[in-house]
């Protein structure tokens, strides 16, 4: 069937155009976008290391710095992880062009209206998912940004005898006079607030689009191997016409799994560097930001923007991990359904082919970074937890 990106992935596309990460823009427009949103965040960088070098220094002075600084550095990774390299030494962007045209050929391969059905019900999923992720995000920052204002619009509406107390959402060297130009650079730190926001926010709802599309696949090869076992089926292989299409279906059936299991590597090789830092950055941040929470309370907008903040790591982190568990779901579902078939009442020549099949069923099909962990349910629980001791050792300190 034809497919065209903009039916379920036009939010996608509008997030990382803005970016340049888009694959199908041109290539001048998008890195004129790259490097102005590279040189910002550098420039971010620098800000707050130079602030944090000329304050003094007191413990919640560094743990409000530190948050900020880690939660930049890590986009910046990962930003340069999207843009740069991948496990070819390739620009990232062939590679998700790659896997995109995947996606687009995917949907051409689909034979029958219940497999479309199956492919629209994950892609129509993976577009709630995203727009429901892009609303908290934007009505959170929204939020914590008429909050942040609030004493300033307060100053208007219902002025005191003296002034607000006038505090920047976090520290950063602009080097101008900080209350002359209080609210240009107020400007400025909500604009990069916005842009760290849009990259983790971009990456988080494409990382979406892959997985479910896997997942898809992976369901799809399940129900076809429900048909393929069929009494229907076995009863129409008696005939020449029948094993013609018999042989021709179960072809079909391992070109398909080795295409989607050669999706998954693909998505591995794209994410597996950005998982590894994400999940030891998240692990940091949530003990960070939970040290924040107890320690700020009652202190101006600090516990409002550090409750959004773990909010949105949790769900992030939730979200990620959730894609990865539905690929080991749906691909185990797929090795239930072909052992619990009746395969063995096929003829022999049929049963040595899904034999290899079921054999390569057996290893787990998951998302994991370096061996060292899969994307689970199982991995989110291990991470909050190991935050929540990260934050008793820095409450101790």
């Amino acid at each position: 069937m034809e497919f065209s990106l903009d039916q379920y992935y036009k939010l996608n596309r509008l997030l990382l155009s803005i970016i340049g990460l888009w694959p199908y823009q041109r290539a001048t427009n998008a890195w004129i976008q790259r490097v102005l949103a590279i040189s910002l965040l550098i420039w971010a960088v620098i800000g707050q290391i130079v602030k944090i070098y000329m304050s003094e220094l007191t413990v919640d002075f560094i743990l409000d710095c530190s948050l900020v600084l880690i939660t930049t550095i890590g986009v910046i990774m990962q930003f340069f992880d999207r843009i740069l390299i991948n496990d070819k030494n390739e620009r990232f962007n062939l590679q998700l062009r790659s896997l995109l045209d995947h996606i687009k050929a995917d949907w051409e391969r689909i034979r029958s209206q219940d497999e479309i059905k199956i492919m629209r019900e994950y892609a129509v999923n993976a577009r709630i998912i995203a727009s429901l992720f892009s609303f908290y995000v934007i009505v959170g920052t929204s939020a914590y940004f008429f909050i942040s204002m609030l004493p300033q619009i307060l100053d208007v509406f219902l002025p005191l005898n003296e002034s607000r107390s006038r505090e920047q959402p976090f520290y950063i060297e602009f080097f101008i006079d900080e209350e002359k130009y209080f609210y240009f650079i107020r400007i400025q730190m909500y604009f990069l607030m916005m842009l760290l926001m849009e990259i983790g926010l971009a990456n988080g709802i494409l990382f979406v689009a892959y997985t479910q599309h896997a997942s898809g696949l992976f369901t799809v090869l399940g129900y076809r191997a429900e048909r393929l076992f069929s009494e229907r089926s076995s009863k129409s292989g008696r005939s020449i016409r029948g094993t013609e299409k018999d042989y021709r279906n179960i072809v079909l059936f391992v070109e398909d799994h080795r295409n989607v299991l050669q999706f998954v590597d693909i998505i591995q090789s794209s994410y597996r560097r950005a998982l590894f830092g994400e999940y030891l950055f998240f692990m940091i941040l949530i003990g960070l930001t939970l040290v924040q929470i107890i320690k700020f309370s009652g202190l101006s907008d600090r516990p409002i923007r550090s409750i959004a903040f773990i909010v949105g790591q949790l769900l992030y982190l939730l979200m990620f991990s959730y894609m990865g568990q539905r690929i080991i779901d749906t691909s185990t579902e797929l090795f239930t359904k072909i052992y619990c078939g009746k395969w063995h009442n096929m003829s022999m020549w049929k049963q040595k082919i899904m034999l290899f099949v079921m054999i390569r069923c057996t290893r787990t099909v998951s998302i994991n970074s370096y061996s060292i962990y899969p994307l689970s349910l199982e991995a989110f629980s291990t991470i909050v937890h190991s935050g929540i001791s990260v934050c008793m050792l820095l409450k101790r300190i």
